[in-house]
């Protein structure tokens, strides 16, 4: 919620998610933009109010496999992110679906985000925000896109369902990076 309190029946404020000892919220996953319509302008309020809570925001951004066949999924996640976020790159595309990018696209879109922050916020700020990848990770393709440059983590969605797969996931990880 973009309230810290007051009478929001089946709104999570983010005093109260702070007050639950978390130190990282999600804001603006492309489902929360589908079903329940969050704007960019809602957003930048979830933000704002993650921060003021002294959480760590990790801002969703991607494009939907229409955005992406015209060829656009770069513009269209650059133009979404800020100053002293964790940001996730989910191709709308990809979530739920078994469909993943390959890891050079996924180099591109992390590449052009690093490169507007740096732009916008300036070197240090582009160099330092972490960029993650979301969007069917699995441990087949785990070891591919941590490879990459620009990835610096992922948000792991349903293979974080399962104990097995996500331990794999981060043993390779972490194998990888280490």
């Amino acid at each position: 919620s973009v309230t810290s309190q007051g009478a929001f029946t089946g709104d999570v404020s983010a005093d109260m998610i702070a007050h639950l000892g978390c130190s990282y919220v999600i804001v603006g996953h492309s489902e929360r933009r589908k079903y329940h319509p969050e704007d960019d302008a809602n957003i930048v309020d979830q933000v704002r109010a993650v921060l003021a809570a002294g959480m760590q925001p990790i801002l969703c951004v991607g494009e939907s496999y229409e955005e992406r066949r015209k060829g656009i999924e770069l513009d269209f996640a650059v133009g979404q992110e800020a100053a002293k976020l964790i940001v996730a790159y989910e191709p709308v595309w990809a979530i739920g679906t078994g469909m993943v990018a390959t890891p050079q696209s996924a180099q591109d879109a992390a590449r052009a985000i690093r490169n507007d922050l740096s732009d916008t916020f300036g070197t240090r700020v582009g160099e330092t925000v972490r960029i993650l990848y979301g969007g069917s990770v699995s441990s087949k393709n785990a070891v591919e896109l941590i490879n990459e440059p620009d990835v610096d983590g992922f948000l792991i969605g349903g293979s974080a369902l399962k104990v097995d797969e996500l331990t794999r996931i981060c043993k390779l990880t972490l194998e990888t990076t280490a």
